[in-house]
């Protein structure tokens, strides 16, 4: 039997600037990062996918995001919806900010005389308006839109498309590992996407509810008899900044299930076996978007969560697990010692 063909997919989250740029040169150094750390990763990782969502991207694509397999680049502004979602929540941040509506106070606010009607705790006040406002609009936003109905159609749409265009040319393969890392509400992305591809007697949302074209939908559609033939599997699996514990609140059967005191079965995303570890969620604690989500599981070996200190600042701590070093380690050692 030939060896397996694997491939690398990396998600984003949260983009926390509002102005139109690329996540494949972050993709391209964390990638280069994982190579120091286990060069054997060149041999073993037969294609990368870079999945792109969100976010407005700037108007020429560069070698890095053809290296990536990425050919959407220079969709005019507004063509695609989900690229809205960043620019919009900047516009409600400036119009909702504490800073805007005391500078230009109208007839229709009414403010405390100063600091003494409100005196607060020294120095936390800035703190959580920068929190509020910097972290909570952008990074609990995109929370937000995706748990509506509109909105988890557009992202999957773009998302689903980016990742099967990239396996489409392993379809005929015997054995295909997917390796996943995701970032925050990517880690969320992920997760969907493995539950349609590896749930048993599920009809996925993606195909059932046509969040997808008809291309898409087929395409997934195949992978998934691939899954439940074992011809596709599930490599390993990363996440960082894990939100996975506000998402479940999405799901009647989920709450029902969480208050009958059981716990979830990682099978059904793939995560299978107990002979090594499979799935590594990375948390920082200074991170407010971030979960430990192993305990969501039934017990097993084959998943771990690993705190990490990204920054003591909540936007560092949120962002910065693409270029800590613990965590470009222990991905790197996760996807060798499930490649082969």
């Amino acid at each position: 039997m030939p060896p397996p063909v694997n491939v690398l997919i990396l998600i984003h989250g949260m983009t926390p600037s509002s102005k139109p740029s690329s996540p494949f040169p972050g993709y391209e150094s964390f990638w280069k990062a994982l190579l120091k750390a286990r060069p054997e990763l060149e041999r073993i990782i037969t294609k990368r996918i870079g999945v792109q969502w969100g976010h407005e991207m700037p108007a020429q694509i560069t070698d890095i995001e053809r290296a990536w397999g990425f050919i959407d680049s220079g969709t005019p502004a507004g063509e695609r919806s989900d690229q809205k979602l960043t620019r919009s929540q900047e516009a409600i941040r400036n119009l909702t900010s504490y800073e805007t509506v005391r500078k230009s106070p109208a007839a229709g606010d009414k403010l405390l005389n100063g600091w003494l009607d409100d005196p607060g705790i020294p120095g936390l006040r800035g703190m959580v308006i920068k929190f509020r406002e910097g972290m909570v609009v952008p990074g609990i936003g995109d929370v937000v839109y995706y748990c509506s109905e509109e909105g988890e159609t557009r992202i999957r749409r773009v998302v689903y498309h980016q990742i099967l265009r990239g396996l489409d040319a392993f379809r005929d393969e015997e054995e295909v590992r997917l390796h996943i890392f995701a970032h925050s509400m990517g880690a969320t992305l992920s997760h969907d996407f493995l539950f349609g591809l590896f749930a048993p007697g599920h009809d996925p949302g993606f195909i059932k509810e046509k969040q997808g074209s008809g291309e898409a939908r087929d395409h997934y559609q195949w992978w998934r008899k691939k899954a439940q033939a074992g011809e596709l599997k599930l490599g390993s699996l990363a996440s960082a900044a894990s939100q996975l514990p506000l998402f479940l609140m999405r799901k009647v059967r989920f709450v029902e299930q969480f208050y009958d005191g059981q716990l979830l079965d990682s099978s059904v995303i793939g995560v299978t076996g107990n002979d090594r570890i499979r799935w590594k969620i990375f948390y920082d604690i200074d991170d407010a978007l971030g979960f430990p989500s192993r305990r969501l599981y039934r017990e097993t070996p084959v998943i771990v969560d690993i705190q990490v200190n990204c920054s003591a600042l909540p936007e560092g701590a949120h962002t910065g697990y693409w270029q800590n070093e613990t965590v470009i380690r222990e991905t790197a050692d996760l996807i060798l010692e499930n490649s082969k």
